[in-house]
Parts: structure tokens; C-alpha cells; sequence
């Protein structure tokens, strides 16, 4: 919601007592928790608990303020959090970080903008500089390195260059922000991707979810998607992955049900069964002893996303299931 223009910041000032129905909404409290988490992971969990300790005693059965948060933090981690904190809480919308990464040389060129779904940001819409905290890792750095973009634009170095082959920002995805990245940056992390070092699951699903937002807006071709897709087909199921990978097929495909030929159509289904077909065989229809939660999760989109993507196999044996149903039906 915070990608529309419709949007609002997440301080406001309350007038009456029916503002609060109108302003204690998604953005209030998800973009609220997502700037928690962000400044948390910035300041470190230790000195992030600190100054909530003392932010909660201070004013114990009280009220307090914004700015109360802020000097408690400031307080417990020494850095100027109220300075940092001011324009997410107090202006709409949030950045995408377009990166631009040469690995020759080691230098690593950022630029912020205001993203918008639509992609079309005027520039009265894009005057917001946001502190961005960048936590950047790469092939030869699995810890992140701490850096910051407070201006447009900024340069810096790639951590491990020259031996590194890729880099990724926003690590563990904790940064309120979209990331942007070259082709050339892509294709390297969909090359990690398919050899199975790209970091945790919740950089794989930060990979994914900027690459599809960024493609829906205009900012990058549906095709950088498409190569991301195909890399993770070769990395070990995950049901967060695998769910934002099935979402995402049938959107497409739905997008070109009425206007591409049918082989363009068929082709997406193709990509969904290489993903799903195989998955639904190796995970079976019935719960087999010492089956975890998450095989149980898995089955769950795997065989019907299979089914959807036409696998044959699939399709035969829900077929025989129903007919043994239809033919004596069970009690409830």
C-alpha cells in the first residue's frame, strides 16, 4: 500500500477522534513493524533492546511520543536515530535502490528514487532522501557489511572485490526498500541462485519479491523474472520460494490470456511444470511416516500448481482418485 499514491505517512497529525479509525491502518502498523525491524537490525539487537528497556520504564503507565522512542534508542546505541528515522516516519512512500556494479574494478554505484507501482514518479514525488541502510554481502563476504546512503546517489566498494563474482543488498531482507539491479548484477545472482550459494531464505525472497515488483512497474523487463525462475529451479525447495514462484506464473499467465498466442502461454506453463512436476513426484499425494509439517506445506502447492501446469502424470492420478471416489463415495 505504501507503493501508492493513495498512501499516507506513518506520523500524522490526529485531530479528532475519528482520525484514528482512518490512520491505524496497514501502512501505520506493517510499515511501522518493517522500520522497527530495520533500525533494530542497524543498531544491533543488543543496544535496539536497551533503549526499548529504557524507552518503557521512562514512561511506564504514561503516555510518550515518537521522539521519546527516538532519544532512548539514541541513548542506548549513540547514534542519531531521530535524524535517521525522520523521513520514513514522517514522509509517504519508500525507496528503490537501483544498483549499478562494476566487478572489474570493485566500485559499486547506488542511486535512490521513490518507488511507485505504477512506475510513473513525477518529480514532485521523487524530492524524498531516505537513510538506506544497505547490509551488503557478496560471494566472498557471507557477513554483511554495514554502509549507508544518505544522498541520491553514492559510490562504494564491493565487499571482496576483486575476487567477487556477485553482491546483494538489503541483507536478510530487514531494509524497508526495493533493490534494483543491473542485468549483468541479476544474472550473477541467478547464477548463485542456481548453484545453491545465495544466502538464506529470506534473501531469496527478497531477490524474488523486488524483481517482481520491479517488473510489474516497468522498471526492469518480465524476462530478468523469468531468468531468476529458472535459477531456482535447481535450488532446494522451499515453501515461501516455491509459493512466490507459482503466484507469480499464473499472473503472468493470466496477464496473457487474451492478447499473446497460444504458445506463449503454453511455454509459461512448461517453466511451472520443469518447477512443480517434480517436486509433486518426489513429495507423493499421501502423508508417509516422519513427514514434517513443511513436505505436508509443499505437497500442498506442488501437486496443484502441477496439475494447473499440465504435468500428465499428475493430471492421471487425480483422475484415478476421483473416479475411485465417485465410484463409493466415503462418509464425512
Amino acid at each position: 500500500a505504501d507503493s501508492l499514491r493513495s498512501s499516507h505517512p506513518v506520523q500524522v497529525t490526529i485531530k479528532g477522534s475519528a482520525d484514528i479509525d482512518q490512520v491505524f491502518d496497514s501502512i501505520t502498523y506493517y510499515k511501522g513493524c518493517s522500520l522497527i525491524r530495520m533500525l533494530s537490525a542497524h543498531l544491533g539487537t543488543d543496544a535496539f533492546m536497551a533503549g526499548i528497556r529504557a524507552y518503557l520504564n521512562a514512561h511506564a503507565y504514561a503516555s510518550a511520543t515518537t521522539s521519546d522512542l527516538w532519544v532512548a534508542l539514541e541513548t542506548a546505541s549513540g547514534q542519531p536515530v531521530a535524524e535517521l528515522m525522520r523521513s520514513w516516519t514522517t514522509c509517504v512512500g519508500y525507496p528503490v535502490v537501483s544498483v549499478d556494479a562494476d566487478f572489474e574494478t570493485g566500485e559499486l554505484r547506488l542511486t535512490q528514487n521513490r518507488f511507485l507501482h505504477s512506475g510513473h514518479v513525477t518529480p514532485e514525488e521523487d524530492s524524498t532522501l531516505w537513510w538506506v541502510p544497505l547490509g551488503m554481502v557478496s560471494s566472498e563476504s557471507a557477513h554483511p557489511v554495514s554502509a549507508v546512503l544518505h544522498d541520491r546517489s553514492g559510490s562504494f566498494v564491493i565487499p571482496g572485490s576483486p575476487a567477487a563474482t556477485w553482491i546483494k543488498l538489503n541483507y536478510n531482507n530487514a531494509g524497508l526498500y526495493r533493490v534494483r539491479y543491473s542485468r549483468d548484477a541479476l544474472r550473477r545472482l541467478a547464477s548463485a541462485a542456481a548453484s545453491g550459494n545465495l544466502m538464506c531464505t529470506a534473501d531469496a525472497v527478497g531477490i524474488l519479491n523486488d524483481a517482481i515488483a520491479l517488473a510489474i512497474s516497468g522498471h526492469v523487463p518480465t524476462s530478468a523474472v523469468l531468468d531468476m525462475v529458472t535459477a531456482f529451479q535447481e535450488r532446494q525447495p522451499e515453501f515461501v520460494v516455491l509459493q512466490i514462484l507459482g503466484l507469480f506464473l499464473e499472473s503472468l499467465h493470466q496477464t496473457w490470456a487474451d492478447r499473446s498466442p497460444p504458445a506463449v502461454r503454453e511455454h509459461i506453463r512448461a517453466l511451472a511444470r520443469s518447477l512443480f512436476a517434480s517436486q509433486a513426484a518426489a513429495l507423493g499425494w499421501t502423508h508417509r511416516p516422519g513427514d514434517s509439517p513443511m513436505v505436508a506445506r509443499l505437497r500442498v502447492i506442488s501437486i496443484p500448481r502441477a496439475a494447473w501446469a499440465g504435468d500428465a502424470q499428475v493430471i492421471a492420478q487425480a483422475l484415478e482418485y476421483f473416479e475411485q471416489f465417485y465410484s463409493a463415495p466415503t462418509e464425512p
